[in-house]
């Protein structure tokens, strides 16, 4: 009996040890929301990266989508359909504009939504229209363009409601842009002639033969992207950078025709510019992307691209996102000063980034 007074607390104590093993390691085990995919590539960086997400046979054709640091998660209400347009931080909170609705060559519905910190409302009173475009300003009035395909126009909601942009007799505005800084927001489109609004009133126009790319509040300065409608030697600028409407920096590049531009985008961080060219495919079927910096050229891709979608910068780190074609297959590539960054794309071909935000 004594043996067996001493061997009972010692099966007790291995019983217990098993037990706090068991619970340690379970506890010790990740939680797959809390799982880091690509650590390494995005050491340092905080990148939200929003698009959709497209399976074979998904009866919604698309699900709109949210990637930070190249992690996936789907945004409420995707089990209904759409995409991820545009994004945008102020202060802590996150942004998204888009619509929701299946995606297909026989659906039409779509409903503008606005996500933010992941939270899904709408904009606007009518159905079938999309969100294309957010500016938050530091007051937190949200600013929204999109498209409204019940009346095929292009419009301005601020806060969920429509606001009107100033006209002239017999026309409407063709929204291309919106941004702003602080609490003011400024609109490119098209009136009689290319047009920039600042809080829905008319600011300055361009004549015939220029346009209007984009328009950059920087402190007490403005700066406007603009380019030529009929320039098409190389030698000669088609882009050009005013500041205070005076020419700040010029777009001059003789490696492929002005007429091959496919589209354009722009940037500034800080007064530094950048502007990204596409241009249509060669006669070997791959197009190529120019970047320059402050005027001068920095980059230069070359290969199954599709189109430019979108740049930013961030710290002096240039991130640009092209659509890409290999083997028929569709989707979306991002690259970091050049370096390719990887996606989770839960199973999906097809996946298609359109935007990006930097903190």
């Amino acid at each position: 009996m004594k043996t067996m007074t001493h061997r009972f607390p010692f099966l007790l104590f291995c019983l217990l040890a098993v037990f706090v093993c068991t619970v340690s390691c379970k506890k010790d085990k990740p939680d797959p929301e809390d799982e880091v995919p690509f650590e390494e590539e995005y050491a340092g960086l905080k990148v939200h990266f929003i698009g959709a997400v497209l399976k074979d046979k998904d009866p919604v054709g698309a699900r709109p989508a949210h990637w930070y640091n190249g992690k996936l998660s789907y945004l409420a209400g995707a089990e209904k359909g759409g995409v991820a347009s545009d994004i945008m931080m102020q202060g802590q909170d996150v942004y998204i504009g888009g619509f929701e609705g299946a995606v297909g060559e026989m659906d039409t519905y779509r409903k503008p939504v606005l996500w933010t910190n992941g939270k899904q409302s709408y904009v606007g009173n009518q159905d079938n229209a999309v969100v294309s475009q957010l500016y938050v300003t530091s007051g937190k009035d949200v600013y929204a363009y999109g498209t409204r395909y019940y009346n095929q126009t292009t419009g301005i909601w601020k806060n969920g409601q429509d606001y009107p942009l100033e006209l002239k007799p017999g026309r409407f505005a063709s929204i291309s842009q919106l941004t702003g800084h602080n609490n003011d927001f400024y609109v490119v489109g098209n009136l009689a002639s290319s047009t920039i609004w600042k809080n829905g009133k008319i600011l300055m126009e361009r004549d015939y033969g220029r346009f209007f790319l984009n328009v950059y509040p920087v402190q007490q300065d403005l700066y406007t992207f603009e380019a030529s409608h009929t320039n098409r030697d190389p030698k000669l600028p088609y882009i050009w950078i005013y500041k205070n409407n005076k020419v700040h920096q010029s777009i001059i590049q003789d490696k492929i025709p002005w007429w091959k531009v496919r589209n354009v985008r722009t940037f500034m961080e800080g007064t530094t510019t950048y502007v990204a060219v596409c241009f249509n495919g060669e006669e070997n079927g791959l197009a190529s992307i120019l970047v320059w910096k402050d005027g001068k050229l920095i980059q230069e891709f070359q290969d199954k691209l599709l189109d430019l979608q979108a740049i930013f910068a961030k710290n002096g780190k240039l991130f640009v996102i092209a659509d890409y074609r290999d083997d028929q297959v569709q989707y979306s590539k991002c690259w970091m000063d050049g370096k390719e960054l990887p996606f989770q794309q839960d199973g999906a071909e097809r996946f298609y980034i359109t935007q990006l935000w930097v903190e």
